[in-house]
């Protein structure tokens, strides 16, 4: 056949062609291989789903897939690892090649927030602009997104909550206190006074009186007067308190506080100790990886605390008030720090935003108190007074009063000016059924760590009426001005001073000046001054100066010396002091007091005092050169839970009962310092607990016999207030021994064999054939070996004795056939 051969130019052309073809399907290629993922995600047809059910035509796309062959996308749920903290999630992503899309719907479950909202499901990471890496063996995604898409943290240092349960006990007490002197000739004066109270989960009832005797008034000696009886119990939930009985009226601090029969209803933020009720200071932040943060407060360091990457707002206890400085430290996993420094100005005097507190009160007024029993006035009166939290720089206060013949309103408002202190100001409005008018009061407050200043000035128009001077007529004040300044000078002490200015509606203005200043001359001595100037009366002055010396005495307390020296500049008189004593410290102790002064007409005293777990004691001789007198004091209380009485010091707030499961002399401890010893039923009272405070109580072990078993070492209490709770440890007396096993052989039985009591695998068998057997019932026993996996018995008799750990044996151990059926075992 004749081959046919195109001529050179149509060759040409034909190659060209060829050329072109190839280069054209070589592009169309390109261009599917590199189709972006998105663009995929579209096709319907063209994802795999793990929640299908996969044939094999979906197996081979993912097989070509995986060449790179397909253009299908997979979907996987790896471990999602977000700005290096692993979470318990997952995230599902989709894998195309070297790109990589992520579910944003899942981020933005997960709290992610983006700038803008994500317009689409899947996006890259690319244009999200955020940095990844997906590791397909391990099946995790590592994610680094800004700290400013993570979310917020509330942050607290140097707040502490309480976590225990609040307890109220069941019980009552006398608390007591007598005082009686004797002249020298032979005229005495004696009072009595006492408080009963009965507690339980209903609250706590309490009523107190006193009664006098006096020689130089023997028509009056011998009545008893009433001072307060009442019901209180306070909701620790609602912090709230009720109150039915005598009680006080709240008060703000331009009103007055009146004694009502009655009720009331208050706030009672003392419930809740952990709870800070005024604004504190926050610092805004971020981290961008997990980091350490440190506060520090005026360059003391207050707290350390881990923090979660993302935005965060640290809320603070700087456990000072007035002016300050705190600095946030941040250090991330990488060793970069991020230091902030912000000031700040903390007052009691305002609430937190949205805080409310108040005290309403219903009832007639007391009168005489002390003095007559059931004085009370016809009228009654109904008062309330209230503050409220606006926000953090703003508190708004109110109060009213309310009678047949009186009727007074006021407003306040507390405001933090920056950090420039705090300032009050308040208008009342009062009037009986005579007169009428106005009260201002306007003040301010400055403090920092080196100084402080406060003043308030106060003034009324003469017909003003509250509830002081409508119930008891006394001066009439037009208008008083105080101001305080303190300055601390470190190591040299520190400086008071007080201004105090008084104007009378009738009567003669005031003003005085007083000046303290107190310091440490030495490790030892200290020193106090004080001037009271009447600026009005330049002769009209007196003043104070005194020392004291501490002594070390190794082998006891230390001993306190003084002396004091007083001067009148209007009467002239000096009165000079010296002093030497010896104070209690702890239970037991017996301390002294010695004063003496060389003045003819000064005082000469010698008193002793014996501090005991049941009263307190005190007894001595004072008098001058003309008479010596003596006095004596008891105080104490007797309290009692219904099961035990206890006599103990007076108890004013709460108390536990320390139940050791009745092992006797055992070392009770609080906030790890020992307190006491249990008594022969293994019990003791525990005076002054801290209401509504976790109280850390703990028992020494080391001192329990050997047959105790401990499961509570450590019992965190936390009591209502005047009430007493039972503190029980988990202490039993338990029956053990250690019994010698032999085999038949009389060698001991090989370590390590498995000891059976009471159905159950007890323990193992030491060396020398020992095992240490627990809960043994007094007389027979039997317990079970199993070694070489063969089983054999011991049968022995066992009579406790407490607080020994016995040994018994050896016994051998036996096969269950070679006991006979009527043998006994003798003791």
């Amino acid at each position: 056949m004749q081959k046919r051969v195109l001529p050179g130019k149509q060759e040409r052309i034909a190659r060209s062609f060829l050329a072109m073809l190839f280069l054209m399907h070589a592009g169309q290629a390109q261009a599917d291989e590199s189709r972006s993922i998105t663009q995929i995600a579209a096709l319907p047809d063209s994802v795999a789903s793990l929640d299908q059910q996969y044939s094999q035509s979906d197996i081979a796309r993912l097989r070509a897939m995986a060449s790179g062959q397909g253009n299908a996308a997979y979907i996987a749920y790896p471990q999602l690892i977000l700005n290096g903290v692993p979470s318990h999630q997952t995230l599902p992503v989709q894998v195309y090649g070297n790109e990589l899309a992520v579910d944003t719907q899942a981020l933005q479950k997960l709290g992610l927030k983006f700038p803008s909202p994500p317009q689409d499901q899947w996006i890259t990471l690319d244009a999200l602009g955020v940095a990844g890496r997906y590791d397909n063996n391990s099946q995790q995604i590592n994610l680094l997104v800004p700290a400013s898409w993570l979310p917020e943290q509330s942050l607290r240092a140097g707040l502490f909550n309480s976590a225990s349960p609040l307890q109220r006990g069941h019980g009552a007490l006398l608390n007591y206190d007598a005082y009686s002197t004797r002249a020298e000739n032979g005229d005495s004066n004696t009072s009595a006074s006492h408080e009963a109270r009965f507690f339980g989960d209903w609250g706590a009832f309490s009523s107190s009186g006193l009664v006098r005797w006096s020689d130089a008034d023997p028509d009056n000696s011998g009545n008893y007067v009433r001072l307060d009886s009442y019901w209180r119990y306070t909701d620790a939930d609602r912090m709230r308190t009720y109150i039915v009985g005598d009680s006080l009226t709240g008060a703000l601090n331009w009103t007055p506080s009146v004694r009502l029969a009655g009720v009331q209803i208050s706030r009672n933020f003392a419930s809740r100790p952990d709870l800070i009720t005024f604004p504190l200071p926050e610092i805004s932040g971020s981290a961008t990886l997990p980091s350490a943060l440190e506060v520090f407060v005026n360059d003391l360091r207050l707290t350390d605390q881990n923090v979660q990457p993302g935005p965060f707002v640290l809320e603070t206890s700087p456990r000072v008030t007035g002016l300050g400085e705190v600095q946030v430290v941040t250090t991330d996993t990488l060793g970069r720090q991020v230091s902030q420094t912000v000031p700040f100005y903390v007052s009691p005097k305002l609430l937190r935003e949205g805080y409310w507190d108040y005290s309403g009160s219903l009832g007639t007024p007391r009168r005489f108190y002390s003095v007559r029993s059931n004085d009370y006035d016809a009228h009654p009166v109904g008062t309330g007074v209230a503050r409220y939290g606006l926000n953090d720089k703003l508190t708004l206060e109110a109060s009213t009063s309310a009678s047949s013949e009186l009727l007074n309103t006021g407003a306040g408002v507390v405001a933090r000016a920056g950090l420039l202190g705090v300032s009050n100001l308040a208008v009342a409005h009062g009037q009986d059924d005579d007169e009428q008018g106005t009260q201002w009061v306007i003040g301010h407050e400055f403090r920092t760590y080196r100084y402080g200043i406060s003043g308030q000035y106060t003034r009324r128009s003469e017909g003003y009426r509250d509830l002081s001077n409508s119930l008891d007529a006394g001066p009439s004040i037009e208008s008083s001005l105080q101001i305080n300044g303190s300055i601390n000078l470190d190591r040299h002490g520190s400086l008071n001073a007080t201004y105090l200015e008084t104007s009378l509606f009738s009567g003669d203005d005031s003003r005085f000046l007083v000046v303290g200043h107190t310091r440490s001359l030495w490790r030892r001595l200290s020193m106090t001054l004080s001037l009271n100037q009447n600026l009005d009366e330049s002769d009209d002055r007196t003043w104070l100066a005194s020392l004291n010396y501490y002594i070390d005495n190794i082998r006891t307390r230390p001993i306190q010396a003084g002396v004091r020296v007083d001067h009148d500049e209007l009467s002239g008189d000096t009165d000079t002091i010296l002093t030497l004593q010896q104070p209690v410290e702890e239970f037991w102790d017996v301390g002294w007091d010695l004063a003496y002064s060389p003045d003819p007409d000064g005082i000469r005293q010698a008193s002793g005092r014996w501090w005991t777990p049941y009263a307190d004691l005190q007894a001595g001789v004072f008098g001058d050169n003309n008479q010596t007198n003596t006095f004596a004091n008891i105080s104490g209380s007797l309290v009692t839970n219904y099961d035990d009485v206890f006599a103990a010091n007076t108890m004013n707030n709460s108390f536990a009962i320390v139940d050791a499961g009745g092992f006797a002399d055992i070392p009770v401890r609080q906030s790890n310092r020992v307190i006491g010893h249990t008594n022969r039923k293994g019990r003791l009272l525990l005076p002054d607990l801290v209401p509504y405070t976790e109280n850390k109580l703990a028992i020494d072990i080391d001192d329990l016999p050997a047959d105790a078993l401990v499961e509570d070492t450590i019992l965190n209490i936390k009591p209502a207030e005047l009430v007493g709770v039972t503190a029980r440890f988990a202490v039993k007396q338990e029956h053990s021994a250690v019994v010698v096993i032999i085999d038949h052989t009389g060698n001991p039985v090989p370590p390590g064999s498995r000891v059976l009591f009471g159905d159950a695998d007890a323990t193992v068998v030491g060396y020398d054939g020992e095992a240490f057997i627990r809960g043994l019932d007094p007389g027979n026993n039997e317990i079970g070996i199993i070694r070489n996996n063969q089983l054999c018995t011991v049968q022995f008799h066992f009579e406790p004795e407490p607080g020994s750990l016995k040994r018994l044996g050896p016994y051998t151990c036996k096969s269950p056939s070679e006991y006979s059926s009527d043998e006994r075992i003798s003791p």
